[in-house]
């Protein structure tokens, strides 16, 4: 696992979808289909960056979009919320893509609520006190700014609710 809780839920993340043959069919495993925070285009807003070809589309990223905190949310609790949004950039063929990927990550998160709190931990203790799934978000965000050109995708958006003893924080 990760050293933190954040990455260790953004593996989660990838860890359910990579265990559906549909999602890996799109978006094959060790390849640029996947875009990870390891690498560079991770956090890139156009995923033509490097010149991507049609062949090397669709593509799939998972990022952070927010974190909330809520410091000393009881006289020895803290949390944090962070939303984790899937995206795809499909290339040309959009909604053919964009309905394929939304069916695999949809099967993919049916288990999502339970995975993530038996696995994310902090300090060997499960950190997860909730999860929502808030649904997908099918369309570009930016039209406007787009223009038309190859985009991500937002088509799947969950917010983690991480509950952690103050005191262990402020130790660690």
């Amino acid at each position: 696992m990760a050293v933190n809780p954040i990455e260790d839920a953004y593996d989660a993340l990838w860890t359910l979808l990579e265990q559906k043959s549909d999602f890996l069919v799109l978006f094959p495993n060790g390849t640029i289909h996947q875009t990870r925070y390891t690498s560079t285009k991770d956090w890139a807003s156009d995923p033509n960056l490097d010149e991507l070809a049609d062949a090397d589309y669709p593509v799939c990223r998972i990022v952070v979009r927010a974190a909330r905190p809520t410091t000393e949310r009881a006289s020895s609790v803290s949390g944090l919320a962070v939303q984790y949004v899937i995206e795809i950039a499909t290339g040309s063929q959009y909604q053919s893509v964009a309905f394929a990927a939304c069916w695999a990550v949809y099967r993919a998160m049916l288990n999502w609520r339970t995975y993530v709190r038996d696995v994310v931990t902090w300090n060997s203790d499960p950190c997860v006190y909730d999860v929502d799934s808030e649904g997908i978000d099918f369309g570009d965000i930016k039209p406007v700014a787009n223009r038309g050109t190859k985009q991500w995708i937002p088509i799947w958006t969950t917010t983690v609710k991480f509950s952690f003893n103050t005191a262990d924080l402020q130790a660690n």
